[in-house]
């Protein structure tokens, strides 16, 4: 493995560089980016089971909310959304589903959602999670908005990838128009 080599003013605007973006970034967009950091980047494609799925959304959100809370951010301010489809209807672009995880005191209705699939043998692919991120710091009339996707299948040009920025896409057009797409 090679290493690159930097000359030292080449270094030295490398540093100006990274520190004019920390002095930028706001204590939101960290967050977002810590949590966003990590990801595995070879998906598996092989679905996961419904108590899987469950437990991936409730850790993923513990997380994010803890994360919040530590950098002095409101942890409602951070929210998600279980994406999820059929089998049959992976071909269909827009046949995506999704249910927003409420604040964990509400949570049982979430689960019992996906309990009820599992009893009635109804089979489900569990896509991913779509995150809402308001940053307050951005915009002082909360209106800066982040929405990204933790997907579970995927890859490049896959079906589930299309559901997947289908679903992210929808979100940004009802952020901009004015409503809030992970609200129960």
């Amino acid at each position: 493995m090679m290493v690159r080599f930097y000359s030292r003013a080449a270094q030295k605007r490398l540093k100006e560089g990274a520190r004019k973006m920390r002095e930028n970034t706001t204590t939101a967009a960290e967050v977002r980016r810590v949590l966003k950091g990590g990801r595995p980047r070879i998906l598996n494609n092989e679905p996961l089971m419904p108590l899987e799925a469950m437990q991936r959304i409730a850790s993923e959100a513990n997380k994010a909310r803890t994360a919040m809370t530590q950098a002095g951010l409101d942890a409602n301010d951070i929210k998600c959304g279980l994406i999820f489809c059929t089998p049959g209807e992976l071909d269909k672009e827009n046949a995506w589903q999704m249910k927003p995880l409420p604040a964990p005191e509400q949570q049982r209705e979430f689960y019992t959602f996906f309990a009820d699939f599992v009893k009635s043998e109804v089979a489900v692919v569990f896509l991913g999670i779509l995150w809402h991120m308001i940053d307050r710091e951005a915009n002082p009339n909360g209106l800066q908005v982040s929405v990204w996707l933790t997907p579970f299948l995927g890859g490049a040009g896959t079906k589930a990838e299309k559901m997947l920025l289908a679903a992210k896409h929808h979100a940004e057009e009802v952020i901009k128009n004015g409503g809030k797409p992970l609200d129960n």
